[in-house]
């Protein structure tokens, strides 16, 4: 069964980068989820040239593209509306030797952090030694 086959179909158009091209641009509508035969899998809805396509997220690297923008932001989300590019790379070999396909995905309006925001430590959880009991 390809990545392709979903067992639900109530989502806009799919889009496929083998046939519609290696990079899709479009404005931000929303991150749902899809069932596929391997489990749920998140989709982008992005609004190009006025009609809303599906970008299924198979590719844990397309899913940490946005997972790492999305934490990434005060709010926690997207700005719908915002511009989105997604580009698929080639299939490349880890160095553990599994194969993977690498992603780009660009965020051209994202808000700007503040220089204290950039400069900021990171929270961390605390040690386990600092846990109260």
């Amino acid at each position: 069964m390809s990545e392709q086959t979903v067992t639900e179909s109530d989502f806009p158009r799919n889009w496929l980068f083998d046939e519609d091209g290696l990079e899709v641009e479009g404005r931000y509508v929303e991150i749902t989820e899809g069932t596929t035969a391997n489990g749920p899998c998140p989709i982008v809805v992005l609004d190009v040239d006025g009609e809303h396509r599906s970008v299924w997220l198979f590719h844990t690297a397309a899913r940490n593209r946005f997972g790492d923008e999305i934490a990434r932001r005060k709010d926690g989300d997207l700005t719908p509306g915002e511009l989105v590019s997604i580009r698929r790379g080639e299939t490349k070999e880890s160095a553990g030797g599994r194969s993977y396909v690498s992603y780009s995905v660009r965020f051209p309006e994202a808000p700007q952090r503040s220089p204290k925001e950039i400069l900021s430590e990171p929270e961390q959880a605390p040690e386990p030694d600092d846990v109260p009991f």
